[in-house]
């Protein structure tokens, strides 16, 4: 898939969140801005339909994404040290991770 299709599907699944964002250019700006195509996937791959957002286990992430879970692990702490994760534990105990992407929109004007 084209790496623009990645952004326009993240833009479109963030506007589904909560009261959601509009799909503008300045959104696809931000998201290409702050995430890389493999990023942008995972965080795709996280539930976007409850709010406050739960943490989900990486291997609920693994079945959504096509990469190694060693590969998958690093890039969701990365995005974690990016401000674009929350990373807690599961309702089952296990590690896992939320999405607080819409940290990247404070202050912007979309």
């Amino acid at each position: 898939m084209a790496e623009h299709d990645v952004y326009q599907r993240l833009a479109d699944h963030l506007s589904n969140v909560g009261m959601g964002y509009p799909v503008r250019q300045t959104l696809l700006e931000i998201l290409r801005e702050n995430l890389n195509p493999s990023e942008a996937e995972i965080v795709l791959a996280l539930p976007n339909k409850v709010i406050p957002f739960f943490p989900v286990s990486v291997d609920e992430i693994l079945s959504r994404v096509t990469m190694p879970v060693g590969e998958l692990e690093r890039t969701l702490e990365r995005l974690v040290q990016k401000g674009a994760l929350y990373a807690g534990r599961t309702p089952a105990g296990e590690k896992g991770y939320a999405p607080v992407i819409l940290a990247f929109l404070r202050g912007s004007e979309i």
